[in-house]
């Protein structure tokens, strides 16, 4: 075979076979990613913020959400720091399934551990969260890096973002107390991610976020007369650095479209040397929710008490009428009673009532109406992944791993289901043939269709090529008894 020839038919097995190969997946060793290289590709939760070393997540309720395409197990390495324990507590859910986990760390000093998240997982879109159970004052913790074997992206935010600004029960505090010689304030009794705020935002289908301290008030706490959250709500973490510097203070750059503020209780206790006039309360309350409306200008706020009581209902009203009521955006709910748990805090049950009457609330007063029919459905979901069944990108498979979140967990992530939702809708839009055909009409044989146009382009050049060799050869062919010029 002469030079050219070789030539021309090693061309054509290229070409075929980088076509041919195209849809193949070689699967890849662990990877560990610093949480500092990968900050745009998680959702980072609640009053969080990036460090040198990681994500700082100090706050109740705080931490990632994140998709990936993996296999195996994944790993969290984080450095915890204990203030009054020697524990502290995280959720951790993959694809729906909740787990608690403990880190433990007998001194104060920073230590880092490493916790796994998820085991033997099968090749797949995975959804992965992990959120802080512990408040801010008993511990902190940094997120340093993830390790595991395929890629991270960002679960999208919700439609709707609500802020809870509280003290003890809202922190989730005494809810789980097993014995009577247990401590009320045992981190193993408190859980941040089972309170009513947290399952008020869930059944919402909300983003979650929250400020708050056991033992704090309006003007005053529990055993302190500084301990209020007229100090605190403006930083990112008020009990790691409260001074006064830019890089302290939470930038709100995405405002919350609802605040509801749980607070009254630790400011009608009489523990603290100062005793605080009705008018003071009412002062403090004022001062409070326009602290709140000027970080969150187009915000509605709601205060909501009665949980261990109703305190100062009359001055409360007058506050939220003061500021102008429902038209302005401030609204007072009260809450069922419920001392059920630890040192008078509500158990678990009593939470989940409360958040059901706050839920309904939400919904009936102060939510635009139908908020939850805007919502994307089980059904809606599953329909329009069947419709795309041709899209292999991200935004298929990351609605289908909201889906099984959704079915694993009882629908409480509604709104990154919803976000995912109609980021499908976009992409099937987008993916849409000219001629206005059946998007499931791109794929053939589990290929889709971008691929069987590279198999087919590389078939017609190699076909071509062929048809070129043939006839090049025809054209020079020798004739016959003759031999080439200078040959015996």
């Amino acid at each position: 075979m002469k030079p050219f020839m070789r030539r021309v038919f090693s061309l054509c097995a290229a070409v075929f076979l980088s076509a041919s190969a195209m849809p193949v997946a070689v699967s890849a060793e662990a990877t560990t990613y610093s949480l500092t290289d990968i900050g745009d590709s998680i959702k980072i939760v609640g009053r969080s913020q990036m460090e040198d070393t990681g994500l700082a997540v100090y706050t109740t309720g705080a931490g990632i959400a994140f998709y990936s395409e993996c296999s195996g197990d994944i790993t969290l390495t984080l450095t915890a720091r204990n203030r009054y324990t020697t524990r502290q507590y995280f959720t951790v859910t993959v694809d729906g399934v909740r787990e608690r986990v403990c880190v433990e760390n007998p001194s104060n000093a920073a230590r880092q551990s490493t916790i796994t998240l998820a085991e033997n997982l099968d090749q797949g879109y995975h959804r992965i969260e992990v959120y802080r159970q512990t408040e801010e004052v008993n511990a902190t913790c940094v997120f340093n890096s993830l390790t595991l074997n395929g890629t991270v992206s960002p679960v999208p935010e919700a439609p709707l973002l609500i802020e809870f600004v509280g003290d003890s029960i809202t922190a989730g505090a005494s809810m789980f107390r097993a014995e009577a010689d247990q401590a009320a304030d045992d981190p193993a009794c408190q859980d941040g991610t089972q309170t009513y705020a947290y399952q008020t935002a869930q059944a919402l289908g909300a983003d979650f976020q929250a400020c708050c301290t056991s033992g704090y008030g309006v003007v005053k706490g529990w055993n302190s007369d500084n301990a209020n959250l007229l100090k605190m709500y403006p930083f990112t973490a008020y009990h790691v650095r409260h001074q006064d510097k830019e890089e302290n203070y939470w930038p709100f750059a995405r405002q919350a479209d609802v605040v509801v503020i749980n607070l009254g209780t630790n400011d009608n206790t009489v523990s603290s040397k100062k005793k605080l006039t009705k008018t003071q309360f009412q002062e403090g309350a004022t001062a409070l929710m326009e602290l709140v409306r000027e970080k969150n200008p187009d915000s509605q706020i709601v205060w909501a008490t009665g949980m261990m009581g109703t305190f100062y209902e009359q001055e409360l009203t007058a506050a939220v009428e003061e500021l102008g009521g429902a038209e302005a955006g401030y609204y007072f709910c009260e809450l069922p009673k419920g001392t059920g748990g630890g040192a008078g805090h509500p158990n678990l049950e009593q939470h989940t009532a409360a958040a059901k009457a706050l839920t309904e609330f939400l919904q009936e007063t102060v939510l635009p109406q139908g908020y939850r029919d805007t919502l994307a459905s089980e059904d809606e979901m599953q329909s329009l992944i069947d419709a795309t069944a041709s899209l292999t990108n991200d935004r298929r498979l990351a609605a289908q791993a909201e889906l099984t979140a959704y079915r694993q967990n009882g629908g409480t992530n509604a709104g990154t289901m919803t976000a995912a939702y109609t980021d499908l809708l976009a992409a099937q839009a987008e993916m849409a043939p000219a001629s206005g055909g059946d998007l499931g009409a791109q794929e053939e044989n589990g290929l889709p269709a971008y691929v069987w146009w590279i198999i087919g382009g590389g078939a017609v050049i190699v076909v071509g090529l062929i048809l070129f060799a043939v006839v090049y050869t025809l054209k020079h062919k020798e004739p016959e008894g003759t031999s080439p010029k200078g040959e015996a």
